[in-house]
């Protein structure tokens, strides 16, 4: 999966990211959320029976 970058001034499209996809199974697939951080880029969570993961993905 890739998500669009937007410039953050302007917020004209300048790029993609490449994400994690979703690959599980429909009964039994982790939550998973992504936010956009004011610092810039983003962070994803994906949350599941054993717990929590985060990663940050630069946007720049």
């Amino acid at each position: 999966m890739r998500v669009p970058r937007a410039d953050g001034r302007s917020g004209d499209p300048v790029g993609l990211v490449p994400m994690p996809s979703h690959t599980g199974t429909v009964h039994g697939t982790p939550f998973r959320e992504y936010r956009v951080l004011d610092s810039g880029g983003l962070l994803y969570q994906e949350l599941s029976d054993e717990g929590s993961t985060y990663e940050w993905f630069d946007c720049q």
